[in-house]
């Protein structure tokens, strides 16, 4: 019997974690919009945009509003990645093939902004829309309200109480589109 000594992971980010309690949709990637390289993790905050003649999906981008949140790029199985070494947990998505973007339910994230409150069940998510200090990124997911620096995303919320040891954890997003 295995026993755990320490809270087991929540998962990888980008993971759909209830399937039937989710929707995700298709999509392309605009290729101008996504920094060099690509996400090297899924579960970030998609942006759409208009190309001159079809929505594509950016990642978040300075200037963006919590407002214009589309969905949260999923990790799909299965899926070709940028590259044929990565391992479970790891790659980036290719940017050549549609990908997976969550518009509702619950899904896997990586909390990158934790500043000084924890995650709970329930509680607001807040989008991370001017850098900060080291380690705070555009795009970053956390739960506290920054003044001037995260905007609160509607619709979503914290669907666990706290992270796993790779701050990872899971949101649920109620469909606003």
């Amino acid at each position: 019997m295995t026993a755990f000594l320490l809270r087991a992971g929540a998962g990888v980010p980008g993971d759909c974690t209830r399937v039937l309690k989710s929707e995700i949709q298709t999509g392309f990637l605009n290729k101008s919009l996504f920094n060099v390289p690509v996400p090297t993790v899924y579960g970030v905050p998609i942006f759409t945009v208009y190309n001159g003649t079809s929505t594509e999906f950016a990642q978040t981008q300075a200037g963006a509003t919590a407002n214009t949140v589309y969905g949260i790029l999923v990790r799909m199985a299965p899926s070709s990645a940028g590259s044929l070494d990565q391992s479970f947990g790891s790659g980036v998505p290719n940017v050549n093939n549609p990908v997976g973007i969550g518009v509702q339910g619950y899904f896997n994230v990586k909390v990158a902004d934790l500043t000084g409150a924890a995650v709970i069940r329930g509680s607001a998510v807040y989008l991370r829309t001017v850098a900060g200090g080291p380690g705070q990124n555009i795009g970053d997911l956390g739960t506290t309200l920054i003044a001037g620096q995260t905007q609160i995303i509607p619709g979503w919320q914290w669907a666990t109480d706290g992270t796993d040891l790779n701050s990872v954890a899971e949101v649920r997003i109620l469909k606003t589109i």
